[in-house]
């Protein structure tokens, strides 16, 4: 015969769990999304090579209501008016499989952002992503309410003194209009 699990420990495996839909996994420094506080998507302009693309974007942040954020400030990725930290991932725009970062405009980035002290805007921190990682999207929607885009990532990201980093999760995230009109890394 067995002996019954305590309930508290059924209780206390049940809550760690967390969001399952949004998990990223990695980081360094300041650059952890844990948890996952909000997920949005849209298909919007990227400069890519110094030339602006429209892609599909997904962002993960550790940041609560960032849709109104982005809504409120356009401008969110370049001047901060919160401490964040934010994953990009950007792959072509309208279609749904499995892209390789570095091909076909396919992307990530680490974005930070601070508030000084003072109150006014703070430094702000891009970490590139790195040729070789993967970004699967198994569905994109826009046009309705309350639409999601789903999938999977595995991706890299570069520090300032050259050390890669890996980021991996799974991201069911909602579309935000505000991110289709924001300026992005």
């Amino acid at each position: 015969m067995r002996a019954p699990v305590p309930r508290f420990l059924l209780l206390a495996a049940l809550s760690g769990c967390g969001n399952p839909d949004n998990l990223v996994v990695g980081g360094f420094g300041p650059a952890v999304i844990n948890p996952v506080r909000s997920a949005i998507h849209a298909v919007a302009s990227v400069q890519v090579n110094g030339s602006p693309q429209q892609l599909s974007v997904i962002v993960l942040s550790d940041s609560t209501d960032l849709c109104a954020k982005i809504a409120a400030h356009p401008d969110y990725f370049h001047v901060p008016s919160d401490n964040f930290a934010s994953m990009l991932l950007f792959t072509p725009a309208g279609l749904i499989g499995d892209f390789f970062v570095g091909q076909n405009n396919t992307g990530n980035e680490i974005v930070l952002g601070a508030v000084a002290t003072d109150g006014g805007t703070g430094p702000l921190a891009a970490y590139p992503g790195y040729q070789g990682g993967q970004i699967s999207m198994a569905q994109f929607n826009t046009n309705c309410g309350g639409c999601e885009a789903k999938g999977s990532f595995d991706v890299f990201v570069v520090d300032p003194s050259g050390g890669l980093h890996e980021f991996y999760g799974r991201f069911k995230s909602t579309f935000c209009q505000g991110l289709a009109s924001a300026q992005l890394p």
